[in-house]
């Protein structure tokens, strides 16, 4: 195990109650190249076209900091990189501003904030229903949140601490990004019924399976627990099956899925 990270060689820290060690460079290129793939990626603001390359390049060049940067590139900035003719830098432009409207919950998952996966994110837009309110939530007020814990609330409390945070979300709002409001899931037929999958689907993807049951009030969940529903198993399922057998948990096929989400 190295003592400094291989990118930047500052020094690497293991916080406490944290099996991993991280980097505490801010401004280490790998810091924030991979939170630039994680803004980008499919929970969060979908952009396809931004490859991990594409996203080292332009900051290997100095044209972005942060994921801000991304809706304020122009097309000169990328004419001047190599590989990139009139047609490619327009088509690149266009992907990223078709992404200037994002859901609340997907915000969230954007920013990265540790211990904070899509199911939390989805929760917490329900619950706050704006970003500003979430910003402002104690402690006590995130724990009161089923299935957050201590440890997801102090790490969301005090990203909306950091001034840096602060100035970056300023940031995101002037660069014209609209985060839409969680309305809520009162109401809808899959309310409080929580779901997981094994294997692959045929007629979906699994992402859009996800996106279904959250759009008709229901979760999603990685693992099979107690509190666990349904286990949807498709092609090649894995032994998350076995486990609901010997948890008594309903196990129901992909056209079953279909049925239930109609």
């Amino acid at each position: 195990m190295p003592k400094d990270c291989p990118s930047c060689g500052s020094r690497l820290v293991k916080p406490e109650g944290e099996a991993i060690w991280r980097c505490a460079n801010p401004g280490c290129f790998a810091r924030r190249s991979k939170h630039l793939h994680h803004f980008v990626s499919k929970g969060a603001f979908d952009i396809e076209s931004l490859g991990p390359k594409i996203i080292d390049k332009l900051l290997d060049e100095g044209l972005i900091s942060d994921p801000a940067d991304l809706f304020r590139l122009k097309k000169e900035d990328l004419l001047s990189l190599e590989g990139f003719a009139e047609k490619a830098s327009q088509n690149l432009l266009d992907s990223i501003r078709a992404k200037k409207d994002i859901s609340l919950p997907r915000f969230i998952y954007a920013l990265g904030i540790r211990n904070v996966g899509e199911e939390t994110s989805t929760l917490l837009a329900e619950k706050f229903g704006s970003l500003g309110k979430l910003a402002g939530a104690s402690i006590t007020e995130l724990q009161e949140i089923k299935d957050i814990g201590p440890i997801a609330s102090s790490s969301i409390h005090n990203f909306f601490q950091k001034k840096k945070n602060l100035k970056f979300l300023e940031k995101i709002r002037k660069a014209g990004i609209m985060i839409g409001e969680e309305k809520g899931r009162a109401g809808k037929k899959l309310q409080g019924v929580n779901f997981v999958f094994t294997g692959s689907l045929s007629s979906l993807t699994r992402d859009e399976a996800k996106e279904r049951i959250r759009d008709l009030g229901g979760g999603v969940s990685e693992s099979i627990s107690v509190k666990t529903n349904f286990l949807v198993s498709g092609e090649n399922p894995g032994s998350k099956l076995t486990k609901a057998k010997n948890l008594n948990i309903k196990i129901i096929d992909e056209n079953d899925f279909l049925q239930i989400i109609k």
